[in-house]
């Protein structure tokens, strides 16, 4: 089967959708399937075009984990954070992706990834003149997410926008869920016929993420000596970080040889640098940017990882992504929210969870976790054991595969089990770091 998965954010950026896209694409090498990826100039999480793709119009290049991945390039109107700036990306891309597309071959299937308002019309036009079929990946639901974030707007605005998601699911074949919240807001809110709707969670490369590397610490933490928790992953909105500077201002006085590291980039960041200076947090590090390499090596040094989401009705259906890669490397999860993300902490016995913008409750999480290296060791371990059995990608991708050929029987599917590619695990600067965007 020739796959064309069409979305605008792909490595060398940073984040979940690059996470997920990157061995989704492996997998589907593994089980015998062509590939190409149709995508904007990296930009991301800036909105800033990367050096080495500006004022280019369209390029093609090789994928850096496989030669034989194509991966097409268009132009877009780059911008960051959550205003305008960035839905003149999303429209900016749009409008350009059709050049994009000019350069693909004829696609057996095409994978639209959210968000899916602004790329996926265009898509469902290609995929009507190819032939081919169209599976709509659902990370994120829009409009609703751009409206939890900027606000409802007027009527006037939001019903044709719902209009348009209407049509997008109507005129797809198959639409892939990310979380069980989207599978059941897809089924129960949106009415999406059953038999449309399949499951692909997100998942872990076991081999990457492991407790067994020699771990590493980033030059601006090799001092720290006390007990260190990390949030890895873009810095954003929907994360609701605020509550991790309002717990380790507490602990600057109650447990001052407790350290934070917000580990990574984004929209957020400088808001939070100011607020931790204004409040004289000696005890909140910020690394920046960071390679896929030094997450890896980094996790096996922490006491814990946190993960933090706003308490929006799109963010208790979330599973951010960053959450896997602490688990895989046997380590205790504090997670910050309700919903759909705590509860999969509590089902794998792998943490404690803490309620939304409860500072005094984070601490006294972080001091919990601190003080009991036994029980910090178990939910470590249970974590790893319930990834391995649920959520390795080889596993998710081969079960959706298989959800797939019933969703759309006439769809060409691989005769191979396997075929050679080239080893990326052991290349850790080879693959993004994980962070959220499902928050």
């Amino acid at each position: 089967m020739r796959v064309l998965i069409v979305t605008q954010y792909f490595e060398p950026e940073v984040g979940a959708p690059q996470v997920r896209l990157a061995n989704f694409t492996r997998q589907l090498r593994s089980q015998g399937h062509d590939v190409e990826i149709v995508t904007s100039m990296p930009n991301y999480p800036d909105g800033v075009i990367f050096d080495g793709y500006r004022k280019q119009f369209r390029s093609t290049e090789t994928w850096s984990q496989d030669p034989d991945v194509l991966i097409h390039r268009v132009w877009l109107k780059a911008g960051g954070g959550r205003g305008v700036g960035r839905l003149v990306g999303f429209a900016s891309f749009a409008a350009m992706l059709p050049f994009a597309m000019a350069k693909a071959k004829r696609p057996d299937l095409v994978f639209v990834n959210s968000p899916l308002l602004n790329v996926a019309p265009i898509a469902l036009a290609a995929a009507k003149k190819w032939k081919a079929k169209t599976v709509l990946c659902a990370a994120d639901l829009w409009p609703d997410s751009l409206f939890d974030m900027m606000g409802t707007p007027s009527p006037l605005l939001a019903r044709p926008l719902y209009w348009l998601e209407r049509q997008i699911y109507e005129r797809c074949d198959a639409i892939a869920a990310v979380t069980e919240g989207i599978q059941t807001t897809l089924l129960e809110e949106k009415k999406v016929d059953p038999a449309k709707v399949t499951f692909l969670p997100n998942g872990v490369d076991l081999d990457f993420f492991s407790p067994h590397i020699e771990g590493h610490r980033p030059e601006a933490l090799q001092q720290v000596t006390g007990p260190l928790f990390a949030f890895p992953g873009t810095i954003g909105y929907f994360n609701g970080l605020d509550v991790v500077l309002d717990a380790m201002k507490i602990l600057a006085t109650s447990r001052p040889d407790i350290h934070f590291a917000f580990v990574g980039d984004g929209p957020e960041r400088a808001r939070l640098e100011t607020m931790r200076d204004d409040r004289g947090l000696s005890n909140v590090t910020f690394t920046g940017s960071v390679t896929p390499g030094e997450v890896a090596t980094l996790l096996p040094t922490l006491t814990a990882g946190v993960v933090c989401l706003r308490d929006l009705p799109v963010t208790r259906g979330a599973r951010p992504a960053k959450t896997f890669p602490i688990l895989a490397a046997a380590l205790p999860v504090i997670f910050v929210g309700v919903g759909e993300g705590p509860a999969l902490i509590e089902r794998a016995g792998a943490g404690v969870s803490v309620a939304p913008e409860d500072g005094p409750g984070l601490a006294a999480a972080m001091i919990q976790i601190a003080d009991d290296p036994e029980q910090a060791k178990a939910y470590g371990s249970s974590g790893r054991d319930y990834v391995r059995e649920h959520l390795s990608w080889q596993g998710i991708v081969r079960s959706w595969l298989q959800a797939l050929k019933a969703a759309i029987p006439d769809l060409p599917h691989s005769d191979t089990d396997s075929i050679e590619l080239p080893d990326s695990s052991s290349d850790p600067q080879s693959v993004p770091v994980a962070a959220p965007s499902n928050p």
